[in-house]
């Protein structure tokens, strides 16, 4: 923050110091001076390194906890970590071989996530979001152990930043919205290709101009809209919620040259920008 207010007070400076000549008859002008900042995603995760249940006969039952560590999480907004596992079997499965890990006899055991449910092949341990501790389950209700001896297996984690998708949509639309236009009452017209709105998680539209924002309104519950087109009044509503408090229908009418909009789809943030006018 101090960084980006000795670049603007910088700028502010300069302007001031550049003589400006204006004709009597012309009116003010505005001039724009872009400032910019870059911040990186960075983040931690600890795995631990073992598991061990112990000594087991056949139809035994044993639990150990299991926690994976996030921390120094630092996101974009609507970015999250996907951490995804799979264990020793052939076509992933949660499995531990006799002969150390290298005999042929199995013994199954699952990976319950900290959501309670036990992660498939290459299923989803947890989203991360955030710094925290993520506790789930290693083990078995009832060992399935033929023979006696020493078994092994290992669970493979993947981690995965998955960031915002920002498409711009042009008057040909986009790959997941046929258009997004600004119309002449001053609302926002929504059309996606193939997705409903009812399988939209949350939804929200802001509007600018000459790059500064003007509000944003959110739709109050996109369970309650089928079909894959919506009109956003730009103001607070049954269905809209304006975080200016806008009431006034076409208050924003002649007012904004852009818009985007900011849907999450399962579980994915998705953003839409344009300045199409109808």
């Amino acid at each position: 923050m101090r960084r980006l207010l000795v670049l603007a007070l910088a700028v502010m400076m300069v302007l001031a110091m550049v003589p400006t000549v204006a004709l009597a008859e012309e009116g003010p002008k505005e001039e724009g001076s872009e400032v910019i900042a870059a911040s990186e995603v960075s983040y931690t995760i600890t795995i631990p390194a073992q598991v061990d249940l112990g000594t087991l006969k056949p139809g035994d039952s044993a639990w150990k906890d299991f926690k994976v560590s996030a921390s120094n999480v630092f996101l974009e907004d609507g970015g999250f970590i996907d951490l995804t596992a799979r264990g020793s079997g052939p076509n992933g499965e949660f499995r531990l071989y006799d002969q150390d890990g290298w005999g042929f006899n199995a013994m199954s055991y699952q990976l319950i996530s900290p959501y309670g449910s036990p992660v498939e092949p290459d299923g989803r341990y947890a989203k991360i979001t955030k710094s925290g501790q993520y506790y789930g389950k290693v083990g078995t209700s009832s060992a399935d152990i033929k023979f006696a001896g020493s078994y092994k297996g290992v669970m493979t984690f993947t981690i995965s930043y998955v960031g915002p998708e920002i498409q711009d949509v042009p008057k040909g639309g986009s790959a997941d919205m046929r258009w997004l236009v600004i119309c002449e009452s001053g609302s926002v017209d929504i059309y996606f290709e193939e997705w409903t709105i009812n399988e939209l998680a949350s939804m929200e539209v802001t509007i600018f101009n000459k790059g500064e924002k003007l509000s944003t309104t959110r739709l109050r519950n996109p369970a309650a809209h089928s079909g894959n087109n919506i009109t956003c009044s730009l103001r607070t509503s049954a269905n809209w919620e304006n975080d200016q408090g806008v009431t006034e229908a076409g208050y924003y009418k002649g007012k904004y040259d852009s818009v985007s909009v900011k849907v999450v789809k399962d579980g994915k943030t998705y953003i839409f920008k344009s300045s199409v006018k109808q």
